[in-house]
């Protein structure tokens, strides 16, 4: 789960070497939806 630290969302865990991909999908309070797909890459 994101939690809001003041300044940013974050979540904290440990990823494992490779390609990894983050599927964001949240709902503004007036109804308006978000989502964003984001490419990460952890060097093993």
């Amino acid at each position: 789960d994101f939690q809001f630290d003041g300044q940013r969302y974050a979540a904290p865990l440990e990823l494992g070497p490779g390609k990894w991909e983050l599927r964001l999908n949240a709902q503004a309070q007036d109804g308006t939806a978000f989502a964003q797909r984001l490419a990460l890459w952890v060097r093993g």
